[in-house]
């Protein structure tokens, strides 16, 4: 739990993340993306693509099914 605490204030830090009270716990915060946090992701994700993109590149559509597959069981999803 710590190490989430110590993630979730850098993000804050770095105004990724804004915590707002719970609306029913005084205990507890929600968080949410900012504005900054929303733009960066696009921009990541968009890497992410492009790099998944560049690895499967030499393998046939079978082979990316069968390695998708492979992959989902290993993740248990």
């Amino acid at each position: 739990m710590i190490a989430i605490s110590r993630a979730i204030d850098h993000l804050e830090s770095e105004n990724l993340l804004e915590r707002r009270a719970h609306p029913t716990s005084r205990r507890t915060h929600t968080i949410y993306p900012t504005d900054a946090a929303r733009a960066l992701s696009q921009t990541l994700f968009g890497s992410v693509e492009k790099v998944n993109a560049e690895l499967v590149a030499g393998l046939t559509g079978k082979q990316r099914k069968d390695l998708r597959d492979i992959l989902e069981q290993v993740l248990g999803a």
